[in-house]
């Protein structure tokens, strides 16, 4: 309300600049309390040549998240890790790169794990339909720039409304 009056007040530009970078910070984790407590937690790991799904069983004990593995992923998968007093978000991120593995967030306490393939990522990316109402633009001519930058295919516009509607990624 003080930025509406008065958009040059320094105290509240400082402070709606902190609660820009929270939220932005647990939309990163996850808007699951559990999963950030989970998440914040340290361990240390010391793996070598140790089967993947062993080195995540070790996390999942530590942080009582639950991983679920793709089909697709390797049973002979082996890792090595050593790492010191690392959160368990960090821990789990250095896995998936190092392992060219991708996660996938299912609700509170669970995570998919599978490999990071371009079929595996469409499979598992979320769709989501998105309607846009335009008021500057005319409705033919951003179908077309649409379809030409973001190559997407699941569009549909209604020339009356001036609406696009757009399901993608």
């Amino acid at each position: 309300a003080i930025l509406s009056v008065n958009p040059s007040q320094h105290e509240a530009n400082v402070l709606q600049k902190q609660i820009e970078e929270k939220n932005a910070e647990d939309r990163v984790v996850s808007g699951s309390p559990f999963m950030r407590k989970a998440f914040k937690k340290t361990l240390s790991l010391e793996f070598q040549d140790a089967a993947i799904k062993s080195v995540f069983n070790v996390v999942s004990r530590v942080s009582g998240l639950s991983f679920v593995f793709d089909k697709d992923i390797k049973p002979d998968l082996k890792t090595t890790i050593l790492v010191k007093d690392i959160t368990i978000e960090d821990a789990i991120r250095l896995l998936l790169v190092t392992n060219q593995l991708q996660q996938e967030v299912v609700n509170e306490n669970t995570i998919i794990i599978y490999p990071d393939t371009p079929v595996k990522i469409k499979d598992y990316q979320q769709q989501v339909v998105k309607s846009f109402y335009l008021a500057n633009a005319d409705v033919k001519k951003t179908l077309e720039m649409i379809k030409t930058i973001l190559k997407a295919k699941d569009v549909f516009i209604d020339e009356r409304k001036n609406l696009l509607i757009l399901r993608d990624t």
